[in-house]
């Protein structure tokens, strides 16, 4: 058997329960990370509305 065939062999023999709790804990990482991103995102329109409006008043 070769290296190939036997790295073939022990994907095939993977429990299914450890590669669904390794999807589900790499979804849970990018849940995360949007959230961050999208709670960035706001802050930074914020920041330029604020800025736009003082910029505005001078």
């Amino acid at each position: 058997m070769t290296d190939a065939e036997a790295g073939m062999e022990n994907a095939l023999k993977a429990n299914t329960k450890d590669v669904a709790e390794q999807c589900e804990k790499q979804l849970s990482d990018l849940k995360e990370a949007y959230g961050e991103a999208m709670l960035e995102v706001k802050f930074l329109k914020k920041l330029r509305r604020h800025l736009d409006t003082t910029e505005e008043s001078e």
